[in-house]
């Protein structure tokens, strides 16, 4: 809202609750995976069998892998577009300013 954006789909009408799912199912997948891997090793002293296990690995290999395509897609994309707006059938577009605000906006630049 402040920055004045909305996600909707690809016919620009509101996001249907499953679509936002999918839109974040990845990252939610990579974090939840991550956490209960934390939580299942749980001995403060021995922080190194948490942190550098193989699996702890792999994991941020794919967060890192994640990332990437993430980032890549988005800037190869015309309407900048990530792989989880592909995923879900969904673009961010730019809500109009609304007149009341760009009125306050213009007389507090004109008074300035």
């Amino acid at each position: 809202m402040i920055l004045r954006v909305k996600v909707l789909d690809l016919s620009e009408q509101k996001l249907r609750m499953f679509q936002a799912f999918r839109r974040d199912f990845v990252p939610l997948v990579l974090n939840i995976t991550y956490i209960s891997m934390v939580l299942s090793r749980i001995d403060p002293t021995d922080v190194d069998k948490v942190l550098y296990s193989p699996a702890a690995r792999i994991l941020g290999y794919t967060n890192l892998g994640w990332f990437i395509a993430e980032l890549v897609t988005m800037l190869a994309s015309k309407k900048r577009r990530a792989v989880h707006d592909f995923i879900a059938g969904s673009v961010v577009v730019r809500c109009p300013r609304q007149p009341a605000q760009a009125d306050a906006a213009d007389t507090a630049n004109a008074g300035g």
